[in-house]
Parts: structure tokens; sequence; C-alpha cells
């Protein structure tokens, strides 16, 4: 899977998948496709799973894309103006806002997890419920406004509002 990102305020990642490559996005995330791309809306994993997912805010149903007869594009966008912001899940469990993921490739889970710090949850703004990806593959979430990426030291502490935090490794607390 190849992939950029463009735009400014209004981005789009544009990715490339060859035969075999399979996309999956939430409900709405697509903003166009070339011709040649299939696409079904599936609740992956049974019930539970999309239950989970639905609460996490990923929606219940997923949309797979893949190519058919040669290379398709998908192009993925969040639902209001911000930043995209593309995790490699293969090295990392990453954990995401509620209803920040867009897209993945097809060997990333998308999960339930929760708020560790209660005062977090209940004054934070941003509630109990996260997305946990994890498996193998690359991820794409969204946030609204301009981004900042910030990789820790060993031992190094950064305080952020939870309302203000897209995704972090889960090891950060």
């Amino acid at each position: 899977m190849k992939y950029n990102i463009t735009g400014s305020n209004l981005q789009i990642a544009n990715i490339e998948l060859d035969a075999g490559e399979e996309l999956v996005t939430t409900g709405g995330a697509m903003v166009y496709t070339t011709g040649n791309v299939a696409m079904e809306t599936k609740m992956e994993g049974g019930f539970m799973s999309g239950l989970k997912r639905s609460v996490s805010g990923a929606g219940m149903f997923l949309v797979k894309f893949k190519p058919q007869g040669g290379t398709g594009i998908v192009g993925i966008g969040g639902s209001a103006p911000g930043k995209i912001i593309e995790l490699d899940i293969s090295k990392k469990v990453w954990i995401c806002q509620r209803s920040s993921f867009l897209a993945s490739e097809k060997d990333v889970k998308i999960d339930i997890a929760f708020q560790k710090k209660l005062g977090s949850a209940l004054f934070g703004g941003e509630g109990f419920v996260l997305q946990k990806l994890s498996g193998n593959g690359m991820a794409f979430a969204h946030a609204c406004g301009d981004l900042v990426q910030y990789d820790l030291k060993p031992g190094e502490m950064v305080k952020v509002s939870t309302s203000h935090v897209v995704a972090w490794e889960d090891g950060v607390t």
C-alpha cells in the first residue's frame, strides 16, 4: 500500500492499493475511488465486535475496498476540517480518541479501550471510551484542527488535556 496525504485544513489520504491489498474504513470516510475499486460493507468479527466498535465511535459496520484488475486508489478524509495522521500499527499498539479512526490495512484490529484515570474521563471532556488499534499494518486517524507530533524520550513527561490529544502509544499514561 502506498499513500500520500494532500491538502492543508481539509486533508485527504490518497491510498493506492495493488492486487490483493485491502483498505478498511469507517462509514463516511471514503471521499472518492477509482472505477476499478470494489466496495463491500460488512459487520466484521460478528455482532459483539461490531457493538464494541460502535461504542468506540468506529461504527458497527466497516467498509472494505479492494482493487479489481490492477491498481486502484481510494481517497479518505474526515467529516470536518482537520488533519490526518498515519499510525504504524506493526510496531506498536495505539490508543486513539473516540471516533478518530478513519481507515487501515486489513490486518489492523479496531477494539474498544477505556480511560485509565477517572478524573480524565469525568473532567477531560472526552469520556471513558477510546479506540484501540492493534495488529499489523498502517492506520489513519483524523483530528479537527492542526496536529503536533511529539516523540517522548525515556523518562520524559508532557501533560496534555485529554480533549486535545488524538493518539498515543499504549504504554503512555
